[in-house]
């Protein structure tokens, strides 16, 4: 197999050398197709070390389909195969940090409105069990509400963005309508509180 990285592999040599787990075939690829994978991180809000590694998980399920008798590119090459399997890593970790980020805007949001969560054990697991909620009490909102608060502390847009999106006149007739709307679910919340109370005193 080393005579043939002088010249370059096929895909076939590649797939069979990754299987065998040969470190020069290993080199190669990363030599050879890392630069498409880094530009693709970067270019999603990615850093150097994110590519190298989202390249090095695609590496490892390259090297595992590799390994079984059955697989089989087609019409694909190794490279647009490789590229694809490290991009929807990539877009799949965007996807929870940004879920994450999300739940914690909404967690903080709650946390400044009573500032006894944030020492209170019991009412910060009270909060926990209103997060889980809050996909619902939004649903339960209707529209426009569910898609104003969702769009504010989800989706992290402006108040122009949503008073564009929704027909308001202004970003200031938006925010009148968010507070309306965010009023109401403080009410929804505020029904739910006693529910989890009793749930967490019947578990205690």
């Amino acid at each position: 197999m080393a005579l043939f990285g002088l010249f370059g592999y096929t895909d076939e040599q590649i797939l069979s050398g990754l299987a065998a787990q040969d470190n020069a075939v290993v080199r190669y690829v990363y030599k050879k197709y890392f630069g498409y994978v880094a530009n693709m991180v970067r270019k999603n809000s990615g850093t150097e070390q994110d590519a190298q590694d989202v390249f090095q998980e695609g590496i490892i399920l390259l090297i595992k389909s590799a390994q079984n008798p059955d697989f089989k590119l087609v019409d694909t090459a190794v490279k647009t195969y490789l590229y694809r399997v490290c991009q929807n890593m990539w877009l799949k970790r965007l996807q929870r940090t940004d879920r994450q980020k999300s739940r914690e805007s909404v967690y903080a949001y709650w946390l400044e409105t009573d500032e006894t969560q944030e020492t209170d054990p019991q009412q910060r697991e009270m909060l926990e069990g209103v997060m889980e909620q809050i996909p619902d009490l939004l649903a339960g909102l209707g529209s426009p509400c569910q898609n104003i608060l969702s769009d504010y502390y989800f989706a992290q847009k402006s108040m122009n963005d949503i008073a564009q999106a929704y027909g308001y006149k202004d970003a200031s007739s938006a925010k009148n309508q968010k507070y309306k709307c965010l009023n109401r679910l403080k009410t929804k919340v505020a029904h739910l509180l006693p529910q989890l109370q009793n749930t967490l005193t019947k578990g205690v």
